[in-house]
């Protein structure tokens, strides 16, 4: 079991650029200010958020053994090209020269990834969509006996069509698809306690779906349902989806994935964020 962080592939980078890097940056400094403190409060995986298939191959391969030598294992959140037609090579290119090296290091990589969402197509038609793009990308998964498996997201509920904001919309997605040795799902605990307040779902997920989750993303939720909050007590029934991963025999990591932008003006950040991973192991 692995204690896990979201945070912006960019702010391990010489030079951040998005907004979520740059508040991590003003509060804790740089990655090497702010690691062994995480570190030190329990953290061992880190997930690099937004790193897409047109990043450099480079890049993610210092900032993968950055990570890898300080201690770290690593997974990836990304998203599927909007063409589904696309070469999985092309989209799996930017992890090209990482994968060769990662085997001293942990057995295999979480890429998290999202079905196609939207308000101008119908639901059947992204629900094909989805499966087709990610068809390709396992396909290429196991041809090449990468150490690589997809985690389909939980999404948030919006105002859109979407496959994956339910446990059996998921569940008909990864049916579709096939390939269960390289599939699985990412539960994200925020997106599915806002979709059980706003009657999409209930709190309770059937088991099927739990004995396919290989990545969890936890954050709360405010009293208004923003999410990604720090998390704490009473913003999110963490003790009851834990417990539900307990009775599965889950073994991978519980990942916080917290917007930086929803630590309070003039909090100490560090302490928030001590509190988030407190409050996550309390529950374990």
């Amino acid at each position: 079991m692995k204690i896990g962080m979201s945070i912006p592939f960019d702010f391990f980078t010489e030079e951040p650029q998005s907004g979520a890097a740059l508040i991590l940056k003003n509060h804790f400094g740089t990655y090497q200010d702010f690691l062994p403190q995480l570190s030190g409060a329990g953290v061992n995986s880190i997930e690099l958020r937004s790193l897409g298939y047109r990043t450099d191959k480079e890049t993610v391969e210092n900032i993968s053994r950055k990570l890898w030598k300080l201690g770290f294992c690593i997974s990836i959140h990304s998203a599927v090209p909007e063409n589904e037609r696309m070469d999985a090579y092309s989209f799996l290119s930017f992890l090209e020269n990482t994968l060769p090296h990662m085997g001293s290091f942990q057995e295999d990589l979480i890429l998290v990834i999202h079905s196609y969402r939207g308000s101008d197509f119908s639901y059947e038609y992204l629900l094909n969509k989805s499966v087709k793009a990610i068809q390709i990308i396992a396909e290429y998964i196991e041809q090449k006996k990468l150490p690589l498996k997809i985690a389909l997201e939980l999404n948030r509920g919006k105002r859109e069509y979407d496959p994956s904001t339910s446990y059996e919309g998921l569940l008909e997605l990864k049916a579709m698809i096939g390939h269960s040795g390289s599939v699985g799902f990412c539960w994200d605990f925020g997106h599915a306690y806002s979709n059980h307040l706003n009657g999409i779902i209930p709190i309770g997920a059937p088991a099927e779906f739990i004995s396919a989750v290989i990545q969890t993303h936890i954050h709360g939720v405010s009293k208004d349902d923003k999410t990604h909050c720090l998390l704490s007590e009473n913003n999110l029934p963490l003790g009851q989806f834990i417990s539900q991963l307990n009775r599965a025999k889950y073994d991978r990591t519980f990942n916080l994935e917290i917007n930086p932008g929803e630590i309070p003006p003039g909090a100490n950040a560090i302490v928030s964020i001590k509190n988030s991973i407190t409050c996550l192991m309390k529950n374990l």
